[in-house]
């Protein structure tokens, strides 16, 4: 970058967007001739241009721990900060073109992210269950750029 700082490494900044098109991991950097080699099992889906901008992913990753505490890591070396308290449960579902569930990669069109938070102190004018006060919340991310075909 402009400071001298590296953009891309094989550890905590392998993962790589190129053109807004496609992600990939990068296996290994010759700074020397500035070349980035990709993770072999994985094929470029599309021919890009010289110039094509390249951009670094970040990789987050989220935990609800068991205080009930909602827990991002950006996986540079800082660990997982406190973003939430009192949330019971977070989930990310991955859908296809026709809105059925898929793992796979290519196939992903939206993704469902929803979380659950419950209050604080149990409220004892509430009948039954286990007397916590709960709210979920749901929201469909449609995925830009996805299905063009290389």
């Amino acid at each position: 970058d402009a400071k001298g700082d590296p953009l891309f490494d094989t550890g905590n900044r392998k993962y790589i967007c190129i053109g807004g098109l496609e992600s990939h991991i990068i296996t290994s950097i010759d700074s020397g001739t500035k070349t980035i080699t990709l993770d072999p099992t994985q094929r470029l889906l599309f021919t890009h241009p010289i110039a094509t901008p390249v951009f670094t992913i970040k990789a987050l990753s989220y935990q609800v721990d068991g205080t009930f505490t909602l827990l991002r890591d950006e996986n540079l070396g800082d660990g997982a900060q406190l973003q939430a308290d009192h949330i019971e449960n977070l989930q990310f579902a991955t859908f296809d073109d026709n809105g059925n569930p898929t793992v796979n990669s290519p196939d992903i069109r939206m993704i469902r992210v929803s979380l659950r938070a419950r209050t604080e102190m149990q409220d004892p004018d509430l009948k039954g269950a286990d007397g916590y006060r709960r709210r979920e919340i749901a929201s469909n991310i449609h995925l830009k750029n996805m299905g063009i075909v290389p």
